[in-house]
């Protein structure tokens, strides 16, 4: 009744005998005694009854979300003005090019192919949904959808509004995966040493001395690289070592980046880099890329696999070691040493000292004209990985008020019998409030204004209305 609702109908009562289609829909669908519309079955089992039985109610039950459907076809095609015009013309005699009506319904019939039912503009919507909607649809793509709806109907329109119906479901938008990467690389160069700081922590076995998490910590400019171990990760941890190892020793930096872990959000957290003048940046959810100490810890697991790969609890007794190397070493990209660009000379090492090497001291003067140089490198090969990167990914620009879908990251899960594999990949439709930078934007979710989200474009995908 619910759905009947909808249609602008008068009721008429016909008796049972008369309208038998109507009296036998009315039936319970489970009836054993409910007998055939026409004719009669020999059943040779209950078996065979019930089977042929459930198989009729099952294409009832999709039948019965589209009432439409339970219309005459030339009833439909008369409420069409263009299509009534055609029979009107085909009955006065007159032979309109590649139509023919067949027992009152118009076919289109080109030539060396099959004829198909002119379909009624009014029914191009219901057609579509069943077609691609219902589980008989499946949500299949253009191709097939077209394919199955054009091959018995025809519509001068039809493709057309198939593709553009297609292109704005949102059932296909959130189910199907993206395989365009998009967003051109947009970073920013720092150009002298404590000018940003990357902080992230990893996790690894308890070690032998209570140690369990590492917190890496890169400045931005030089590579300057700090392994601190912790025996907890919580905020006042993660503060007290960075006071101690960091701030007192090389003063504070102007900005802190960070992913978005508890530690670094909490309110404790953020209260202490405002009182000490320190703007925190938060990383994009699930966009590790521009994370310079998350690359770095990359380069740690290696040093820790090849020398702790078979005791993992005495990870930490080399800590100091693997950062006195990274921090020694020449880098590829500022070609300068993080030592020489951070402390102004490179550090010494048992060799240096027992053969009396000297290392290279940068004055006041020789500093600046470091900092110069390696910033012009940084700038230099920034351009030659934007000219790679770019091939790779599409630039997509979006406004404020554009609507967007944000990939999401569903775990699978046995007790709440939730698999991966077949969930959504995109959430509802996101609405963009803010241009943060040419790839990241704020957004307010167009169902809980108090939802909202920074998201990198990576993450998105352009949502396509109906």
């Amino acid at each position: 009744i619910v759905k009947l609702s909808s249609f602008d109908f008068i009721m008429h009562f016909v008796k049972g005998k008369l309208n038998s289609i109507a009296d036998f829909l009315t039936r319970s669908p489970d009836s054993e005694t409910q007998q055939p519309i026409s004719g009669s079955v020999l059943f040779e089992s209950q078996t065979d009854r019930r089977d042929i039985s459930e198989s009729k109610n099952e294409s009832l039950n999709i039948l019965q979300e589209y009432p439409a459907f339970f219309t005459n076809l030339e009833q439909h095609q008369m409420e069409d003005s263009e299509i009534r015009a055609k029979i009107e013309s085909i009955k006065q005699g007159e032979r309109l090019e590649n139509l023919e009506l067949r027992n009152n319904i118009l076919y289109f019939c080109p030539p060396n192919k099959p004829s198909k039912i002119w379909l009624p503009k009014q029914m191009l919507d219901l057609v579509f949904h069943f077609y691609h909607d219902s589980v008989l649809g499946a949500h299949f793509g253009q191709q097939r959808t077209l394919s199955r709806i054009t091959q018995k109907f025809y519509h001068p329109s039809l493709n057309n509004i198939v593709r553009q119906k297609i292109q704005g479901c949102l059932v296909c938008q959130r189910s199907k995966h993206n395989n365009v990467t998009y967003g051109h690389l947009s970073s920013y160069a720092y150009d002298h040493p404590l000018s940003g700081l990357f902080i992230d922590v990893c996790v690894f076995p308890r070690s032998r001395k209570g140690f369990k998490f590492l917190l890496v910590c890169v400045d931005a400019f030089s590579s300057f690289t700090i392994l601190i171990p912790l025996k907890k990760q919580t905020t006042a941890t993660i503060l007290d070592a960075l006071n101690t190892h960091i701030f007192s020793k090389f003063g504070y930096c102007k900005n802190l980046i960070s992913d978005n872990a508890s530690v670094f959000t909490s309110h404790q957290f953020k209260q202490y880099l405002l009182s000490h003048g320190i703007n925190m940046k938060y990383l994009p959810p699930h966009y590790p890329n521009p994370n310079v100490a998350e690359r770095m810890i990359k380069n740690v697991k290696a040093a820790i696999t090849a020398y702790h790969a078979e005791h993992q609890t005495d990870w930490d007794v080399n800590i100091e070691y693997f950062q006195l190397a990274l921090n020694s070493v020449t880098h590829s990209t500022t070609r300068f040493s993080p030592a020489k660009l951070f402390l102004g000379h490179d550090i010494q090492n048992p060799l240096n000292l027992a053969w009396d090497i000297e290392t290279d001291q940068l004055n006041a003067t020789d500093v600046e004209a470091a900092w110069k140089a390696a910033y012009q490198n940084i700038q230099t090969a920034r351009q030659i990985r934007e000219k790679y990167y770019n091939k790779k990914h599409k630039d997509l620009r979006l406004q404020i008020g554009d609507l967007v879908l944000i990939k999401t990251y569903i775990i699978s899960s046995a007790p709440d019998a939730i698999s991966a594999k077949i969930a959504f990949k995109y959430t509802k439709p996101y609405k963009v409030t803010a241009i943060l930078s040419p790839v990241t934007y704020e957004l307010v979710s167009t169902e809980d204004p108090t939802d909202r989200k920074v998201q990198h474009i990576s993450q998105l995908k352009r949502y396509v209305g109906t």
